[in-house]
């Protein structure tokens, strides 16, 4: 049986400024999961430190630990709901 945590590894998170032209993006690194689940997911606790402002969870850079490749995600834009 494998050690390695199921599913792909987050390594970092990008919050997007929202509402202006030119935004700032800021990255963040993850640390471990919190909480792993058997064989279907890990569970993560993230804390940003960010001025007051409005920002966009915007992106989420994933690794799974049988491959080097890294993949980001885009977290779907619901501001226009």
């Amino acid at each position: 049986m494998s050690s390695s945590p199921p599913g792909p590894k987050v390594s970092h998170v990008f919050v997007w400024e929202d509402g202006k032209e030119e935004r700032e993006k800021y990255s963040f690194k993850v640390d471990d999961p919190f909480r792993q689940g058997k064989d279907e997911f890990n569970e993560y606790l993230v804390s940003l430190r960010l001025p007051a402002g409005k920002y966009m969870l915007r992106e989420i850079s994933r690794r799974r630990s049988a491959s080097a490749r890294v993949r980001t995600s885009c977290v779907p834009d619901r501001s226009s709901r």
